[in-house]
């Protein structure tokens, strides 16, 4: 129970950052090195997703 409580809160995660990403995108004043480092955020929680999934399922 408590891996499926994670993975919920990770999916969470990365779905803000999906938002955050698109909503600085359209934000000429968001520089690109902090959309780059956002999405770098963004893969590595969806690898923590994936490995949690692996693992529990």
């Amino acid at each position: 129970m408590v891996a499926s409580n994670y993975i919920k809160e990770l999916k969470k995660k990365h779905q803000s950052l999906k938002i955050e990403i698109s909503n600085a995108q359209k934000n000429p004043s968001i520089k690109t090195e902090s959309i780059t480092l956002m999405k770098k955020l963004k893969l590595k929680v969806k690898e923590q997703i994936y490995k949690m999934e692996t693992r529990y399922n």
